[in-house]
């Protein structure tokens, strides 16, 4: 592959590659990028469903021997006509003997000391990694894949961020063509052991690749034509979901940190510091998909660019002591840490008088797996707060929250009045708005409604101001 071909790196979700045929779509993608004119580069995630298949393998609520059965099958059909298929396969197997190998003691080789759970999750990219590595070698002459750690990932700690600068020059220092897996890195402590990166991670995986390699363009392919003005889920009636053409990097922040994850936050803040543009798009849609770079598509006549929303937990503290000088000290700090601590996302903290609220992604429905709800947001923060000698009372609900943002916004007299005018005209009540320092980063415009009007404030909003 000629190395001086604009690089294009491409990232592949697990519904990229749910089925046999959609590894050979991929890789046919791939050929026709470079048949094109440029060096695609794939970054790939583990297929749907296998990263909590693994899981059960790790928690041993799954024999290893099951597993690695439904795996041989599946990409027997993958490879059932080529004929590197026995040459996959043994690759296969030794990622399952390594794996083995690592569950029932230290390991071995290299995987001697790793971090047992963050190397048997690992191995969804590593065989849908290695797959795809067997079909791009039909035109990319030499290729290998790179899982995250062998790829110089570098994370902070344990399911958490990444140290971009290291990661970027370690990747650099890589010679050769690859393709490569997301979700984990090494261990900064003990560089030989694997460690987990937080969720959505295979994201941050492909920008640090993109930003080493110095790609023009970042592709993430979802199996969506772009980035929606809003949940498309949520439109009734004759509202119809449209694709934004166009975000700056700080609106596709603010959406994704407001209930629509459009990318990772920290894979769109390494693209913008290191000048990569990103397009979210479908692999066989016939449009161009969201691009996302430094320039917005908003305007004075369009100032908003997109509305994003979730239905979360609200929880309110009140105490009398809050807003008294000595006892009241450091209690927002606290009821902070308490709920990160528990590895809440906090939303929306307001704070007036003795009373504080915070909105936090733990309502009903955005659990997800974390097993949290409305009422351990209210018993933790309760028992945090008695732990720390405070004795305020805390009250949970559910709540909807919206956030509009558009870069058009700034400067702009009367946006919070047109959107509360919208609420009013619906007979819509709303809390907790608050707005974003226009100074010191992109607009952004939010507020809290009731649940029963969740729906009825989104689609006003929508017909009005889109």
């Amino acid at each position: 592959m000629a190395q001086g071909m604009p690089v294009l790196v491409v990232k592949y979700g697990g519904s990229s590659l749910a089925k046999p045929d959609d590894f050979h779509a991929v890789a046919q993608h791939q050929r026709s990028l470079y048949e094109s004119g440029s060096r695609p580069v794939a970054v790939n995630s583990a297929r749907k469903g296998v990263s909590d298949r693994l899981l059960a393998v790790y928690r041993s609520q799954t024999p290893l021997s099951e597993y690695a059965d439904k795996e041989r099958a599946f990409y027997t059909d993958v490879f059932q006509t080529r004929g590197d298929r026995d040459a996959f396969m043994r690759d296969l197997d030794a990622g399952f003997a390594a794996t083995k190998a690592v569950l029932e003691g230290p390991g071995v080789g290299k995987y001697h000391y790793t971090h047992r759970e963050s190397f048997v999750l690992a191995r969804g990219e590593a065989e849908a990694g290695t797959a795809l590595r067997y079909l791009l070698s039909d035109f990319v002459p030499g290729i290998k894949f790179l899982d995250g750690h062998d790829a110089g990932v570098v994370a902070k700690r344990m399911r958490g961020p990444v140290d971009v600068a290291k990661s970027v020059q370690n990747i650099k220092q890589r010679r050769g063509a690859f393709c490569y897996g997301g979700f984990v890195g090494m261990d900064p402590e003990k560089p030989e052991s694997y460690c987990l990166l937080d969720r959505n991670s295979t994201d941050v995986t492909a920008a640090l690749v993109a930003a080493a390699l110095g790609a023009e363009e970042y592709w993430n392919i979802k199996d969506v034509d772009g980035v929606y003005f809003c949940d498309p889920s949520l439109l009734e009636g004759d509202g119809k979901p449209r694709v934004i053409g166009r975000l700056s990097f700080g609106e596709a922040v603010n959406i994704t940190r407001n209930g629509s994850p459009v990318i990772h936050s920290t894979g769109l803040l390494i693209c913008d510091d290191y000048g990569v543009k990103i397009r979210i798009k479908s692999l066989g849609g016939s449009g161009n998909g969201t691009l996302i770079s430094a320039a917005s598509g908003t305007n004075v006549q369009r100032p908003y660019a997109a509305l994003s929303s979730g239905l979360y937990a609200c929880a309110t503290v009140v105490d009398s002591t809050m807003d008294n000088p000595g006892e009241g000290r450091g209690y927002a700090a606290d009821v902070m840490k308490i709920l990160s601590d528990a590895g809440l996302d906090i939303i929306n903290p307001t704070g007036p008088g003795t009373a504080m609220s915070v909105v936090v992604a733990g309502g009903n429905e955005v659990t997800k797996g974390r097993g949290v709800d409305i009422g351990d947001v209210s018993s933790m923060l309760t028992r945090g707060l008695r732990e720390r000698g405070r004795a305020g009372k805390v009250y949970a609900r559910e709540i909807g929250c919206i956030t509009i943002t558009g870069d058009a916004m700034r400067g702009r007299p009367g946006t919070i009045r047109e959107i509360a005018q919208v609420m009013e005209e619906e007979h819509i009540s709303m809390s907790m708005m608050g707005q974003g320092d226009e100074q010191v980063g992109t607009p952004v415009v939010s507020f809290c409604v009731d649940p029963e009007d969740y729906r009825k404030a989104i689609n006003a909003l929508a017909r009005k101001l889109f």
